[in-house]
């Protein structure tokens, strides 16, 4: 399997298919495994599933991690954060 060899992309996806089907457990384990591989993608999914299930401090540690991280994207977010 991909994850094994370190695969990020491959990470996120089995998260987003866990979403799917509602095993919110492995979900964020596999989003989580993506993020320690520096899958910042992976922390907006996350931070975006605690809105969704409106767990505000986690969804604010998500969002805030991936700002640290992703300085050029900061715009973006931050425009579709006060569109919410």
């Amino acid at each position: 399997m991909s994850i094994y060899h370190g695969n990020h992309d491959a990470m996120k996806m089995l998260g987003y298919y866990f979403y799917t089907i509602h095993n919110y457990d492995k979900m964020i384990k596999y989003y989580n495994m993506a993020i320690s591989h520096n899958n910042n993608d992976a922390l907006v999914y996350l931070g975006n599933y605690y809105r969704q299930i409106k767990d505000y401090i986690n969804m604010e540690k998500y969002y805030l991690l991936f700002l640290s991280k992703s300085p050029t994207t900061r715009v973006g977010l931050y425009g579709y954060l006060i569109s919410i």
